[in-house]
């Protein structure tokens, strides 16, 4: 089971960016423009740090991918794991209710909860983006 099947199926809920979610860009420049917008966000939340502006970490990224596309830099996500400063990143995106990574991180938004999956042994953690530090979201 993929990573977005397992979050539609086991965790009950759609995932931010995935394969199967992206396959109508060949249909749509909306969904194309959407997509890319979240797999740059990705990108970045696994690059920036604490007190840093998203340009900062957009910037690095770029450096790190040159002379390569922005295509390619967002493309890379997956290789990137995503630091606490970007779990809030990811959350002030208002279409966010979740953050949802296998990797544990320090509890940067108040509540957090563990899935445990006994079946495919895996344990994802959950940031709630409506939690303690971000009030202001709606």
């Amino acid at each position: 089971m993929n990573r977005a099947t397992y979050i539609w199926f086991v965790l009950g809920t759609a995932g931010y960016v995935n394969t199967e979610q992206a396959i109508g860009i060949v249909f749509s420049r909306e969904k194309t423009l959407e997509s890319m917008r979240r797999l740059r966000r990705l990108a970045i939340a696994g690059e920036l740090r604490a007190g840093e502006l998203e340009l900062d970490a957009w910037r690095r990224l770029a450096a790190a991918h040159l002379p390569e596309t922005e295509a390619s830099i967002v493309t890379g996500y997956r290789k990137l794991d995503i630091t606490p400063a970007g779990i809030a990143y990811l959350c002030a995106d208002p279409i966010v209710d979740w953050v949802v990574t296998p990797a544990t991180r320090s509890n940067v938004l108040g509540v957090q909860a563990v899935a445990s999956d006994l079946v495919y042994g895996k344990t994802n953690y959950l940031y709630d983006c409506h939690g303690a530090g971000t009030a202001n979201k709606k």
